[in-house]
């Protein structure tokens, strides 16, 4: 999965991580895939595969052998009780992923393409009472599992 991947590699930016909450139960925390614990403190990161293709042999079929390249679709959420931290965050993470090539956990990364950029707020769930700024990032990745 091309998210762990993307995981690991954020996980060793130091630019990310001294963003992010970087300790809960003395395990470092910060980034997530999929969906952040509940109750992880702020601010985190947090990746989403949105969609995940091989692309097709010239012939129209699928080429899904070793080496295949894939492209996925990747949302990444940077997510901060302040919007001035969340743009910082998701600043650091597009300097680093914005072009970036080369391994990412168990798979190759050939090109990282950034899209967009939207700002947003999520509203306060029952019992926290404070809002949520989102950064959300939207990148194409070509790469090779």
């Amino acid at each position: 999965m091309i998210e762990e991947g993307l995981r690991t590699l954020l996980l060793a930016e130091s630019t990310v991580t001294g963003l992010v909450d970087q300790t809960k139960g003395g395990e470092f925390k910060g980034v997530y895939v999929d969906d952040a614990p509940q109750g992880s403190p702020f601010d985190y990161v947090l990746i989403t595969n949105l969609d995940d293709s091989h692309n097709n042999t010239l012939e129209g079929g699928d080429y899904t052998g070793a080496g295949a390249m894939h492209v996925a679709e990747i949302d990444i959420d940077c997510k901060s009780r302040t919007p001035g931290a969340a743009k910082a965050l998701a600043s650091a993470v597009i300097a680093y992923l914005a072009d970036y090539s080369g391994a990412a956990g168990s798979q190759t990364i050939l090109a990282v393409v950034f899209q967009d950029r939207t700002s947003g707020v999520e509203p306060a769930t029952s019992g926290e009472g404070h809002s949520v700024h989102v950064e959300t990032l939207d990148f194409l990745i070509q790469y090779r599992p």
